[in-house]
């Protein structure tokens, strides 16, 4: 008996069909690949967003922000020895800690660096205060001599570092 099947180039319908059902498979997977994408971006940039506007509305927050980048607060903050077991510290603790969370998203790979650039500066600027840095030097102290690791603010430390290099490389660039 004859074949019926019809080829067209010399290949058969039915493998022609089973080459667009693939095409359009992959032409799927791309798009979806894109959006999928397009959607992780949004949620990462919206952990951020919620952070930012979390510290912007808490008004103790926000003051405290205040204090440690301006150079305009009529009340700049001062690490003191009074400073402990203060309502600044309490105040301080809580803003290093929902920045400290968002530099572990980062290293525990849910942000990624590009994710930062809306609040890279207000790292930058926190780390550079001396202030500050008077009392990270002092936690460090206190907890080496409780022989562990200051865990407090790690992630945050290491993060304004990053972004400092990556500011003086650009600067170099430039």
């Amino acid at each position: 008996m004859e074949s019926t099947e019809l080829i067209i180039l010399g290949i058969k319908v039915g493998d022609w069909l089973q080459i667009g059902a693939l095409l359009l498979a992959i032409i799927g997977l791309y798009y979806n690949t894109k959006e999928q994408k397009k959607t992780n971006f949004q949620e990462r940039i919206k952990i951020v967003s919620n952070t930012i506007n979390q510290i912007y509305h808490d008004k103790e927050l926000s003051q405290m922000l205040y204090r440690l980048i301006s150079s305009n607060s009529p009340n700049p903050f001062k690490y003191t020895d009074d400073f402990h077991g203060s309502e600044d510290e309490i105040i301080l603790d809580k803003l290093l800690f929902e920045l400290d969370f968002l530099a572990k998203q980062y290293y525990g790979k849910i942000l990624n660096i590009e994710d930062f650039s809306i609040i890279k500066e207000i790292y930058l600027d926190i780390n550079h205060n001396k202030e500050i840095q008077k009392y990270f030097n002092y936690l460090d102290t206190y907890y080496k001599s409780l022989n562990k690791t200051n865990e407090f603010s790690l992630s945050f430390r290491k993060i304004s570092k990053e972004f400092s290099n990556l500011s003086s490389s650009e600067k170099k660039d430039s």
